[in-house]
């Protein structure tokens, strides 16, 4: 009888420690001890949402945060039978995660376990805390090499927009750095100093309010195109000369157009075939710094109504490529 009790105690023990060690979706720690790896479990209606939401939950323990959006698509589509036109509509929507922790994504995570309860899906992300420890003192110790060598730079670009490149990624970097020495910070348990960010800050709006552009432009007598490009850069903050204050930089736009006649089908239709290319100069020195081309044909039953109709396209490419382009280099 003692024999078997025994057995029975043994048995129930062994359940009891399989049990408690296995069960990670209520104490991830039970696997991973918490003096060696952080972890942050998340929930969702598929793996992608559950693995983001175990993201965010790991990130939160930092003091940050995981973004995601869902972005939907309609798609009209028009036809004709029997000489009455119908339309219909297409719905697809398009998941799209934007993670704000500014360290690569977290580094050192994994999705270490993913199941499905009941139709709930589920996933452990899994931080290393040594590995991941070590790999952010290296990317503090090297960010901040950079802020040095970007202050030191900065000095003698005040004025072009050269300098003001060197100051937005000189913002970017300190703002990358303090993101940084939060997570290790909270891995470490050492108290490494923020960079102050008040100082860069001020260098970059010193470097934007130093800049003023003359915006010129070739081959748009409507005045459209240029409306536009001087728009782009006040909506980013630059000045734009009127004819009064002395210009440190120019845009300058050159739009090539050709006339072509249509065949086949649209041989009743004249095209407008345009090439336009912008070039930001610094004056100070007379160096390009950003380059940027657009294409384009259009077709109307008159030539001007085709240039118009090119005109607009073109003012579309500006309002929507090159402002992005503009924004990605000379603002945070």
């Amino acid at each position: 009888m003692i024999k078997k009790l025994s057995f029975a105690f043994v048995v129930l023990l062994v359940l009891l420690v399989s049990c408690a060690s296995g069960n990670w979706m209520t104490n991830p720690y039970s696997k991973y001890p918490q003096s060696e790896y952080v972890c942050g479990i998340g929930y969702g209606k598929s793996y992608e949402e559950a693995e983001l939401a175990a993201k965010r939950e790991l990130a939160a323990q930092f003091g940050m945060a995981v973004d995601s959006t869902i972005s939907r698509t309609l798609i009209e589509t028009s036809s004709e039978k029997d000489g009455v036109a119908s339309e219909s509509f297409s719905e697809f929507f398009t998941s799209n995660s934007t993670e704000t922790v500014n360290v690569d994504n977290l580094y050192g995570v994994r999705i270490e376990k993913r199941a499905e309860t009941d139709g709930k899906f589920v996933a452990l992300a899994v931080m290393e805390k040594k590995t991941t420890t070590d790999y952010y003192k290296g990317q503090l110790d090297s960010l901040a090499g950079t802020i040095d060598v970007l202050k030191r730079d900065l000095s003698g670009k005040i004025g072009t927009f050269e300098g003001m490149k060197t100051a937005t990624d000189l913002v970017k970097t300190c703002e990358q750095h303090n993101s940084t020495a939060v997570m290790y910070n909270y891995l470490s348990g050492s108290e490494v100093p923020f960079v102050g960010l008040s100082e860069s800050f001020d260098l970059y709006k010193q470097a934007m309010n130093s800049i003023v552009l003359e915006v010129s432009v070739d081959g748009d007598p409507s005045g459209s195109v240029k409306a536009t490009v001087s728009k782009v850069f006040t909506d980013a903050g630059f000045a734009v000369s009127n004819g009064i204050l002395e210009p440190t930089a120019k845009a300058s736009v050159s739009i090539f157009w050709q006339e072509t006649q249509g065949t086949g089908v649209a041989s009743s239709f004249v095209f407008a075939n345009y090439v336009a290319d912008v070039s930001l100069v610094d004056l100070s020195g007379n160096e390009t710094v950003l380059v940027f081309t657009s294409k384009g044909k259009e077709g109307h039953q008159n030539i001007e109504s085709a240039k118009t109709k090119a005109r607009s396209a073109l003012v579309s490419q500006i309002e929507g490529e090159f402002s992005t382009l503009v924004k990605e280099n000379y603002s945070y």
